[in-house]
C-alpha cells in the first residue's frame, strides 16, 4: 500500500490506518 493511499485511509478512518500497520 503506498503512502498516498495511507494518508487518505488516516484522514477517514486512523483506526483502519493503525491496523494496517500493525497487521
Amino acid at each position: 500500500m503506498t503512502v498516498w493511499t495511507m494518508t487518505l485511509w488516516e484522514q477517514g478512518n486512523p483506526l483502519l490506518q493503525w491496523g494496517v500497520v500493525i497487521g
